[in-house]
């Protein structure tokens, strides 16, 4: 009998909620051991967890402050109690290679690995040193703790990747270190493009609930389309705050509803009864600027036409595919414009183009990749 290799897979997050992170870990079960640290179980057998607590004392937020100020970041990360618990509950751990998410895992995996002459892939889903960059206090504090930790960390790693050929291109620059993308691309769903109403249009959006990422400019959009048209959100109440605020702001709109959530990966099946799949994420902050995210490739999965405005990582995928509508500029009106003008035969060529592209733009692709490169690393 052939012992299996223990891989370490190390994120900072709900493990089930996190569909990335979700999927590396079902990709590798049945080939590797897989062990799973995080926030959450990722509710997959066969699967040893170690969980991390996220919690942080009051106390420790206020001397972290003042290390950071003072530009103590190794000693802010290292005596951080999340990662010291990383440590304890990992060094006395075998395994024969680990897989980092993002860059808050980064250091602590660098030192198991060094310590375990172990391979590190680093899948770094956000570019930290921009991620709020629209924020002054951001880039006065934060964004100088994670120029150290690329500068220092990432050359470390033995294979890095991202979601996105413009984080890809903006690592390079800044850290002179090669990025390989895997996009936030599901599994290939077996669907196929459901009949476009002529007099009743069906749009859905669905996510997760952040005040810095509000949905109040799709839900006023629905006041500038004509009667065809409705919008379903199916949203998240992970901010119970947020999410009663979207009620209020929807209650007397009779062409929004909000609908209940379902687990992740019935997204596509949920979704497939729709026509429009809608996005509309004002560039902000670096991040999302250069977002591709799940729902993107949702929407395809779920043989959705897609609305977007102009983001030009989503968009180039739009426009390669011909999956959909993409306005003029980041405007209400623009948007409005576009999905006033379609007709019932358009939105339905551009659902078939889904059902074309569903293939290529799930995880298929991302999941050879990946198997390939930790194969290569094994064997280094």
């Amino acid at each position: 009998m052939v012992l299996k290799k223990k891989l370490l897979i190390l994120s900072y997050s709900d493990l089930h909620r996190d569909p990335r992170v979700w999927r590396q870990i079902n990709m590798f079960k049945e080939s590797y051991k897989v062990i799973a640290a995080g926030y959450q179980h990722p509710e997959l057998e066969p699967v040893e967890f170690i969980k991390i607590h996220k919690k942080r004392p009051m106390w420790w937020k206020l001397i972290s402050m003042i290390r950071v100020v003072l530009h103590k970041y190794e000693t802010y990360y290292w005596s951080t109690p999340i990662i010291q618990e990383t440590l304890n509950n990992l060094q006395s751990i075998k395994f024969d290679a680990i897989i980092a998410n993002d860059m808050k895992a980064l250091p602590v995996a660098v030192k198991l690995a060094e310590e375990k002459k172990v391979p590190l892939l680093a899948d770094i889903h956000e570019y930290k040193p921009r991620h709020y960059d629209h924020l002054w206090y951001f880039r006065v504090f934060e964004k100088p703790f994670w120029m150290h930790i690329g500068k220092k960390y990432l050359p470390m790693a033995t294979k890095r990747t991202t979601v996105c050929e413009g984080l890809a291109n903006e690592f390079f620059k800044d850290f002179q270190q090669p990025f390989d993308v895997i996009t936030n691309a599901p599994d290939y769903y077996n669907l196929s493009p459901s009949e476009v109403d002529s007099t009743s249009i069906r749009i859905i959006h669905h996510g997760s609930l952040h005040s810095p990422r509000p949905i109040d400019d799709m839900i006023y959009l629905m006041d500038n389309l004509d009667s065809r048209f409705s919008l379903d959100l199916m949203m998240l109440e992970n901010d119970i705050n947020e999410y009663n605020r979207i009620v209020r702001l929807t209650k007397s709109r009779k062409n929004i509803r909000l609908i209940e959530p379902v687990p992740m990966l019935e997204i596509p099946e949920k979704i497939n009864d729709y026509d429009i799949g809608l996005f509309m994420l004002r560039p902000n902050s670096f991040s999302y600027r250069m977002a591709l995210p799940n729902k993107l490739f949702e929407f395809v999965q779920g043989r959705l036409m897609t609305a977007i405005w102009p983001s030009p990582e989503m968009k180039k995928v739009v426009d390669e595919y011909n999956l959909g509508a993409v306005s003029n500029n980041f405007s209400i009106e623009s948007m409005a414009i576009v999905l006033n003008n379609l007709t019932a035969d358009q939105i339905m060529e551009y659902k078939q183009n889904a059902h074309k592209s569903a293939k290529i733009l799930s995880y298929d692709s991302n999941r050879e990749k990946m198997i390939t490169w930790l194969e290569e690393l094994l064997k280094l």
